[in-house]
């Protein structure tokens, strides 16, 4: 005990013999305080009463044996005193507990070797409770590491594991001494050999080595998946067969991230269907750069590019005529727009793209903000509108000349100059037309020529073949 005093129990029935001792002590200048005890009963008494670092016990005593007391003492160091020849009761001193013993001489030269004895024993048990403090420190650090730590000897047997493995059934101390394939899923032993039980060390050795362990109950969860990062271990530098006495390594539980990577892989999979199977072309471009960073089968055949690659890298200005239809730079409109997208979310309006050769197609555009961490990207949806543009233009064609129709029947409904005598229609250029052709031309009227029956009788009611033929139709 370093700048203390030791607090020692000297338990002896020879009043000499103690003040010879704490005389002899005190000489030397050692550091303690010394209670007397000349029998088991007062020894007794004190430890129950006092707490001390160190007890002297001799083994001859009034009322009893030095070997009475020792196994009543716990957790204090004794140094077993016994007379010469006694060396039987050292030894037996000594296997119940006892740190050192001494063996009492006539001239007392025992004594002269006492202070370092005691000096010893102080050391020795200092050095134990840091080491057990050490040890609840790592052991308190361990029970928080959710990894399981595990020492191999050899011949892959379990020497050490933490207690992290009781998550999975396993005792600690149930898994001492066995082999650590026991726990390896039948399928990954294989592959397990000479991985879990690593002989090599730094760089070469075992990291993230991934395989699944069995758990104790093998019912709801058989097996549970593990990434292994091992070291192999030696009894001197040099690393080589003769001197390999075991592995130490962790196995960090990825069950939960394997099943979330699979998740996401089969999202991914049926998103990237989604992506590449719609009718409607899709892009994705990458804020920072401008740059289309990917795009489906629709766009590339949208734009014509030939292939998906000629696509990525593209930004949306070089798809794109320098102008919009209304004038502005497409650079500066398409800026805009992607300032909105971010600003409201979505954004839709009416864009003119150009094909790989640069001829010019209409097309509806809905762009979508998205962030993936620290990057802004923009997905963009195109639909190729070329049809519905015709069919407007179509419909407005046909709207112009029905309303053009309409004016032109609206003019045979006015006042129409005709001639008196010849029928004619004046038109509004002046020139007369015969009123068939007026009708025929300004409305969507034909004619057919007949004769009516007063005009027949005018004509041809003289002639014979015409008096019979009125007879025989009087007849009928």
């Amino acid at each position: 005990m370093i700048n203390e005093k030791a607090r020692i129990l000297l338990v002896d029935d020879d009043d000499i013999d103690r003040e010879a001792i704490e005389r002899y002590l005190f000489k030397e200048k050692f550091l303690c305080t010394i209670e007397h005890a000349e029998s088991k009963a007062i020894a007794l008494d004190l430890l129950q009463k006092n707490a001390y670092d160190i007890v002297l016990l001799d083994y001859n005593l009034g009322d009893g044996t030095g070997l009475e007391i020792l196994p009543k003492i716990h957790d204090i160091p004794v140094i077993f005193v016994t007379g010469s020849g006694s060396e039987d009761v050292a030894v037996k001193a000594m296997s119940q507990g006892a740190y050192d013993y001494l063996i009492k001489d006539l001239p007392r030269n025992y004594i002269k070797v006492l202070p370092s004895t005691l000096q010893n024993v102080l050391n020795r048990k200092r050095a134990e409770e840091e080491s057990k403090a050490a040890q609840e420190e790592l052991d308190s650090i361990l029970r928080t590491v959710p990894d399981i730590i595990y020492r191999l000897n050899n011949e892959s047997l379990i020497t050490f594991i933490s207690d992290s493995v009781r998550k999975y059934g396993y005792q600690p101390e149930d898994l001492i001494g066995k082999s650590v394939f026991d726990i390896v899923h039948p399928e990954d032993k294989e592959k397990a050999e000479y991985r879990i039980n690593e002989r090599r060390r730094g760089d070469r050795s075992t990291k993230s080595f991934e395989l699944k362990l069995l758990t104790k109950n093998q019912v709801s969860i058989p097996f549970e998946i593990f990434s292994i990062s091992a070291d192999g271990l030696y009894s001197s530098k040099k690393i080589d067969a003769d001197n390999y006495i075991g592995t130490q390594g962790t196995a960090r539980d990825i069950t939960e991230r394997k099943q979330t990577e699979k998740t996401l892989q089969e999202n991914e999979k049926k998103y990237r269907t989604l992506f590449n199977s719609s009718a409607d072309a899709i892009s994705i471009i990458n804020l920072d750069t401008g740059k289309f960073v990917d795009c489906n089968k629709a766009a590339v055949e949208l734009h014509d590019t030939g292939n998906r690659e000629n696509y990525i890298g593209l930004t949306s200005d070089q798809l794109s005529p320098k102008f919009q239809p209304n004038g502005e730079l497409s650079s500066k409109l398409s800026a805009e727009y992607i300032q909105t997208a971010f600003k409201e979310g979505v954004k839709t309006f009416e864009w003119t793209h150009c094909k790989s050769d640069g001829t010019p197609f209409p097309v509806i555009v809905t762009l979508s903000a998205m962030v993936l961490g620290e990057k802004r990207f923009v997905l963009a949806f195109g639909k190729d509108i070329t049809d519905r543009k015709q069919a407007e233009e179509g419909r407005e064609k046909l709207i112009k000349a029905l309303q053009e129709a309409l004016e032109n029947v609206k003019t045979l409904r006015g006042l129409l100059p005709i001639c008196a005598k010849c029928k004619k229609i004046r038109d509004d250029k002046g020139y007369w037309n015969s009123l068939e052709g007026y009708i025929e031309e300004h409305s969507s009227a034909s004619f057919s020529h007949g004769i009516c029956s007063e005009c027949s009788d005018e004509l041809y009611g003289d002639e014979k073949w015409y008096i019979e033929m009125k007879k025989n139709n009087e007849k009928k």
